[in-house]
């Protein structure tokens, strides 16, 4: 009988504690289902609570459409979404990074100005908020020139302008400074 010497052994080259060290790893990886979909579950769970809530209200039709229509519809579709997320193969815990310091600022420099926005508009109005969220995106998030992050951000507030206030007919705040009222 001719034994093949290019064949692997039956644990492909390692050693006994090898083999130990990857089982450990397995059941390490198994036990981390919690870890690994906390933020999915989550994001279950608010929405579930956003899609109970709005089929409360009345949901009407794709014609005419009720206040919980597009709550529910995208409620259902995030729903779908994360059911995906959690039976995904290829989600493991060697996937998971860890943030490092410079991107935690990064993060915090991105939603601040995301929670000022909407006291900004209140005070100053749609366009000033528009026009300075924009340009604090693309100049300090996206390092981007000034006179490219000046243009943009203009260009941006005028698009917002045409499409909610002429092309929808939705009024915006025009903030305290220019007599609107809370």
């Amino acid at each position: 009988m001719l034994v093949d010497m290019n064949k692997t052994p039956f644990n492909e080259g390692r050693t006994v504690v090898d083999n130990g060290r990857e089982a450990g790893a397995v059941v390490q990886k198994q036990s981390g289902f919690l870890a690994k979909h906390a933020v999915t579950l989550a994001i279950m769970a608010v929405s579930s609570a956003v899609l109970v809530i709005s089929l409360g209200y009345r949901v009407g039709n794709a014609t005419a459409p009720g206040p919980g229509l597009w709550p529910a519809a995208i409620a259902a579709v995030v729903l779908v979404l994360c059911v995906v997320l959690i039976f995904s193969p290829h989600l493991d815990a060697d996937s998971n990074e860890r943030l490092e310091n410079r991107q935690w600022r990064l993060l915090a420099f991105a939603i601040i100005p995301l929670l000022l926005f909407v006291p900004i508009m209140l005070v100053a109005g749609a366009p000033i908020a528009s026009v300075l969220l924009a340009f604090y995106s693309l100049k300090v998030l996206h390092g981007r020139p000034t006179m490219y992050s000046v243009l943009w951000a203009a260009i941006l507030t005028v698009a917002v302008y045409l499409i909610f206030i002429l092309g929808l007919g939705i009024s915006l705040p025009v903030g305290l400074i220019f007599g609107g009222t809370l």
